[in-house]
């Protein structure tokens, strides 16, 4: 199945962007790509179900590239090394959703959704936002701290 979203390493989890055409995804990717992070799949993702998870790569082999709308083409490799840019693929472990909203919420919206059988962590976020630091909060703690916190009373 392929889906229209951009594919990140972080800390060595997948995250799977998704959203509108023209709501930041390229642009989150390349704010995770300036703090060291990589990228797999760009504009394009292929998924496929596996045994035990929810797996993304790019749909051709080659350089990776970032669409950037009024930057253009950027070769991931030549921009930032070849260690920013994952061949392959990679396990998807947490899904964005990048919305344009008029309000955003203090905290992000946090949910659970069905992809292709497998349940993924999801955060519902704000078009066009610098949510990197987010983003890496949760790899690196993984989903549980955020349910506690998200069921207290």
């Amino acid at each position: 199945m392929d889906i229209h979203g951009s594919l990140c390493q972080v800390h060595g989890s997948g995250v799977l962007l998704r959203g509108a055409p023209g709501v930041g995804k390229s642009w989150l990717c390349l704010q995770l790509l300036q703090r060291g992070h990589a990228l797999v799949a760009d504009d394009c993702v292929v998924l496929e179900a596996q045994a035990e998870c929810v797996y993304g790569q790019p749909p051709t082999e080659g350089a990776p590239q970032l669409a950037l709308r009024g930057v253009g083409i950027v070769d991931v490799g030549m921009a930032f090394g070849a260690q920013a840019w994952v061949t392959g693929g990679q396990r998807i472990d947490w899904l964005i959703d990048l919305q344009h909203t008029p309000i955003c919420p203090a905290v992000p919206e946090y949910r659970h959704t069905e992809l292709l059988g497998h349940t993924l962590p999801t955060l519902q976020l704000a078009a066009r936002t610098d949510h990197s630091t987010v983003i890496e909060l949760c790899c690196r703690l993984g989903p549980q701290p955020l349910q506690e916190w998200k069921t207290r009373p």
